[in-house]
């Protein structure tokens, strides 16, 4: 972080390199992955996301449940920092938990 650059904007910019280091990829097609490839306007939003945060490497997509934990896990940890730091303009004891949902055992 150079002096002139305020913490916010270096953790929003780990933030996005963290996204873009495996979780939003692109396949073989030029799809991202965080698109319904069936829909369009979904390639678009996501294409759009795309070009505001960077380059996305070429990837194999990884599994939903994965991705979405993993993004679930990213975006936890940056809210997390940014409320530790920002406590002077949000008073209260805040905790950022991650839930992790587990599908019910239907089989008794």
């Amino acid at each position: 972080m150079t002096e002139s650059e305020a913490w916010l904007t270096t953790a929003r910019r780990e933030f996005h390199a963290t996204l873009l280091g495996g979780i939003l990829t692109k396949s073989d097609s030029g799809v991202p992955s965080n698109a319904d490839k069936a829909s369009r306007l979904s390639r678009d939003i996501a294409e759009a996301i795309l070009d505001q945060l960077g380059p996305a490497t070429t990837a194999t997509k990884l599994p939903g449940q994965t991705a979405g934990a993993d993004f679930e896990g990213v975006c936890a940890s940056f809210v997390r920092v940014c409320f530790e730091r920002m406590h002077h303009l949000r008073p209260g004891e805040f905790k950022v938990i991650l839930r992790v949902l587990q599908k019910p055992n239907l089989t008794s």
